[in-house]
């Protein structure tokens, strides 16, 4: 196996925001295990760490000592020593580096570019579940027993219209919440599993629903979790639902995985989520005045400056929430296509949108001055 890249060494070069994946195969490594920040000039390739666990390189590795190192937002740089990577979170940088980075013959497998933005993915989800745990009380006050007015108008009808419900069919209902869409599921005959990976709101989802009791099932369960998935149980399920609940966790292929096996021969997965190319980590809304044949009408509109990729951000989520959480933007290929890597094909699509009667007169820009802008996406997905 030859090294890839030999580098001369440099006095300093720009790091480039894409990430490098270089697999490295020493003694007690895995395959994949080392994730980079590459700047390139020249046959230099300089390297700052992003997202490494404690691994250590042989002693011929040449490791480039950063200076002048500037996080991106929500990212934070892996401190370097010579040796040996830190081990704190994952991060993304850019900024001036000194010296070259030498990977040995032995070490190196294969590079590549992939076309997103690495994330510590269990530190990410364990922060996100200590932040959904906080708010649990705020966001059932905020659902009620059915759940709030985004729910009940473009959220809940349709993933009813996809699910297309039969009496005495058998529902995993995937992020659950407070229990809103389970509770309905369950009013329409369905037997339900539902499940959360806070505590907090699987707790609340239970007082909530103890007109069901019998009919649905809460378990704390993380849906980023593939086994624990699939011990649920395997061809158990006619339908899987999972309303709002993608752009919240940090990985989707452990439960389209999971689901595939989960699912009956025949059965389907129903998901809601933010509309990736209106309403994922960036948009802006846009309130003009347009004198239209000499009338002064208000014209509304999004604006938006990315979608292939975004890394993860903080949102605020409804008004008065106490803490933002995590928002994953996936473009539609990446979204749909790990779907499609677990064996699933779309069959069924919405965009549902507020209406123009649904537009409030006085109110502060929201997603119903946009009736011509869908904010969710709702899709069906069988297996192939």
């Amino acid at each position: 196996m030859s090294t890839l890249y030999r580098p001369k060494a440099r006095a300093s070069a720009d790091i480039a925001p894409d990430a490098l994946r270089i697999k490295l195969v020493p003694a007690g490594l895995r395959a994949d295990q080392g994730i980079f920040a590459p700047g390139r000039h020249d046959d230099t390739v300089i390297a700052a760490a992003l997202a490494w666990r404690g691994a250590r390189f042989t002693s011929s590795s040449l490791l480039a000592f950063a200076s002048e190192f500037k996080p991106l937002p929500l990212y934070g740089m892996l401190p370097i020593e010579m040796g040996r990577l830190g081990v704190w979170g994952g991060g993304c940088a850019y900024g001036r580096v000194a010296g070259a980075v030498n990977y040995p013959a032995d070490t190196v497998e294969s590079i590549d570019y992939p076309k997103e933005f690495a994330v510590d993915i269990k530190g990410l989800n364990e922060e996100g579940r200590d932040l959904w745990n906080r708010k649990a009380s705020f966001w059932d006050e905020l659902h009620g027993d059915d759940g709030n007015d985004f729910h009940r108008t473009l959220i809940e009808p349709g993933v009813l219209q996809l699910l297309a419900l039969r009496a005495g069919e058998s529902v995993l209902d995937v992020g659950c919440g407070n229990g809103a869409l389970a509770r309905r599921l369950a009013a329409l005959g369905a037997n339900v599993t539902a499940i959360d990976f806070s505590e907090k709101l699987i707790e609340l989802a239970r007082r909530r629903s103890a007109a069901h009791d019998g009919i649905i099932n809460y378990i704390e369960c993380d849906a980023t979790d593939e086994k624990a998935l699939l011990q649920l149980g395997a061809g158990r399920f006619d339908a899987v639902t999972c309303a709002m609940t993608l752009m919240d966790i940090p990985t989707t292929a452990p439960l389209f995985n999971a689901a595939s096996r989960l699912l009956s021969k025949l059965g389907r997965f129903v998901f809601s989520t933010m509309h990736p190319a209106f309403n994922s980590n960036n948009p802006i809304f846009i309130h003009e005045k347009e004198d239209r044949d000499g009338t002064v009408v208000d014209r509304f509109s999004v604006k938006l400056s990315h979608y292939l990729e975004m890394p993860p951000v903080k949102g605020a989520g409804a008004p008065g929430e106490p803490t933002p959480h995590y928002y994953y933007h996936r473009p539609l290929s990446k979204l749909l296509g790990t779907a499609f890597a677990a064996g699933f094909v779309l069959d069924g699509l919405l965009e549902p949108a507020f209406t123009s009667e649904d537009f409030p007169e006085g109110e502060q820009l929201s997603w119903r001055k946009y009736a011509q802008i869908p904010p969710v996406l709702s899709a069906r997905l069988r297996l192939a």
